[in-house]
C-alpha cells in the first residue's frame, strides 16, 4: 500500500541512523540484552518547536548474519520510538522487529510544542548460539526516512483535518484533536 501527501517546498528530509549494542553476559549471562539505560531514549534526532516530522519509513538490521539473529532470539527485540520531554509514544506500541527489514513505510507524523529530542528505546535479548560464540557485541541499526515540514499554512491545515488513525493523540490540544 502506498499513500500520498504532497509535501510544501521548503520540506527537509533527514535519514537519520540510530545504533543500540548489546554486550555479551551484560546483564544476560550466555546471551545479548538490550535492555540496558545506554539503549534508552537515544536520540534519533531533535524536533523543532511547532514543525511536523513525517516519519514514513525504517529500515532495521544487525552487524550478524540475520539466519543467526533469528536463530538466538531469546526475546523479540523491540523499538520505542517516543517524546520523552511529553512522554508520548509516536507509534501506539513497541515495535516488534523479529526480522530484517529494507524501507517499509510507516507513515505516521510527529508534532510538539517545544524542542526536544525523537528518541528510540530499543529491548530484547538474544542468546549466544554457536555461529556467534566468537561475537563480543551485537549492534542493532535502524534508519528512519523523516520528512520536516515547517510550513505554518500547510501543518495547520494538515492538524485541523487529522481526526483520528495513527496521528491521534500527536497533535497538540486545540490544534485538530
Amino acid at each position: 500500500m502506498s499513500l500520498i501527501v504532497q509535501l510544501p517546498p521548503g520540506t527537509q528530509f533527514y535519514q537519520p541512523v540510530v545504533r543500540f549494542t548489546a554486550a555479551f553476559g551484560v546483564p544476560l549471562v550466555g546471551g545479548y540484552d538490550w535492555n540496558v539505560a545506554g539503549n534508552t531514549d537515544v536520540t534519533i534526532m531533535t524536533i523543532q518547536k511547532n514543525h511536523l516530522y513525517l516519519i514514513e519509513r525504517y529500515s532495521f538490521s544487525a552487524d550478524i548474519a540475520e539466519g543467526s539473529f533469528l536463530d538466538n532470539i531469546v526475546t523479540v527485540p523491540t523499538l520505542a520510538v517516543r517524546l520523552p520531554s511529553e512522554n508520548r509514544l509516536i507509534y501506539p506500541n513497541p515495535i516488534p522487529l523479529v526480522n530484517y527489514i529494507d524501507g517499509l513505510e510507516t507513515l505516521i507524523y510527529a508534532y510538539g510544542d517545544q524542542k526536544q529530542n525523537l528518541a528510540g528505546t530499543f529491548r530484547g535479548q538474544l542468546a549466544q548460539g554457536a555461529a556467534l560464540v566468537t561475537v563480543a557485541a551485537v549492534v542493532a541499526q535502524v534508519q528512519f526516512n523523516i520528512y520536516e515540514i515547517k510550513n505554518v499554512d500547510w501543518i495547520d491545515n494538515f492538524l485541523g483535518r487529522t481526526h483520528g488513525g495513527q496521528a491521534r493523540g500527536l497533535v497538540l490540544p486545540g490544534k485538530g484533536s
